[in-house]
């Protein structure tokens, strides 16, 4: 059989373009071959949001996280306050699972503080940093290629930041009760910590269970307005222990006519039952604004 020299001169040439491309020597970007197969910290499980707690000066979040390619040496945790970084945690065994330890004290000693000033609803930030074996430095900040320039930037790719790479990079924990609300123990007689759109001219608010399953009703929920004939207002506390309340129909505004009230928050079952909604009210010409109301059973 006749073989084609031209025929063979083009395999090795593709041999060896296909060998170069990762060979660090004469790689064209040494940055951009040192990011192959980087560093990266995931939660095992899917990704739970909530810090469950009965007392949030004494909390505890310990989901188990993993080194993904089993190539890193260090993976350094920060808490994120007032625009700064604080070191949480270090850990420098990363074989199997490992739990992640983020404690009301830990936290509280990285940033200078005291874990009496934690409270329900409050939202912590957190930023990791994987370290790998060889010294190279993992960080949340975006990978950046423009190979026009020669010019490299960054670390991490965006899409390890879906839901579904349960990525321990860059996350937020939310203070929570231990377990989800139930709507039927919110029946009862409320106090007005802060009013906002709602409000009475008691300073309190009768709450009944339903019309849903997982629903509670404010009776009428805006007479602090001078509002006649005040509607009821409703509002669904939904498992993660936030709260919606879908746009409906309140009181009669004397200039504007016909008001409506939506919102979203928290509530907290083991807190004295407490509801934190922050709502807007509009009428036909556009928008009052928002305002947050905090209620808390007697």
């Amino acid at each position: 059989m006749k073989i084609n020299n031209k025929y063979i001169l083009a395999v090795l040439v593709a041999i060896f373009a296909a060998v170069s491309c990762t060979d660090e020597d004469s790689f064209r970007n040494e940055v951009f071959f040192k990011l192959e197969r980087g560093g990266f910290v995931r939660f095992v499980d899917a990704f739970n949001p909530l810090i469950g707690t009965s007392d949030p000066a004494t909390f505890v979040y310990d989901a188990a996280i993993e080194d993904v390619n089993g190539n890193l040496s260090t993976y350094n945790l920060y808490v994120i306050d007032n625009g700064d970084t604080f070191l949480v945690n270090s850990f420098t065994e990363l074989t199997g699972e490992v739990s992640i330890n983020i404690t009301a004290q830990n936290v509280a000693t990285a940033i200078g503080g005291s874990t009496a000033d934690f409270e329900f609803g409050q939202t912590l930030s957190f930023i990791g940093e994987a370290i790998r074996d060889d010294g190279v430095v993992f960080d949340t900040a975006p990978l950046d290629a423009d190979f026009d320039d020669n010019e490299f930037g960054g670390t991490t790719q965006p899409n390890l930041y879906t839901d579904g790479y349960r990525n321990a990079m860059l996350f937020d924990l939310t203070i929570a009760c231990p377990s989800p609300p139930d709507a039927s123990t919110y029946a009862g007689t409320y106090d007005f910590i802060q009013n906002g759109w709602l409000g009475t001219t008691s300073g309190t608010v009768e709450v009944v269970a339903g019309p849903g399953d997982n629903q509670i009703t404010l009776i009428d929920a805006q007479t602090r307005r001078g509002a006649t004939g005040a509607k009821d207002f409703i509002i669904t506390l939904n498992a993660d222990q936030t709260t919606t309340a879908e746009t409906q129909e309140m009181y009669v505004h004397g200039t504007y006519g016909q008001t409506t009230l939506s919102g979203s928050g928290f509530t907290f079952e083991c807190a004295g039952h407490r509801i934190i909604i922050t709502t807007t009210q509009r009428v036909s010409a556009g928008s009052f604004g928002s305002s947050t109301t905090i209620i808390e059973k007697q």
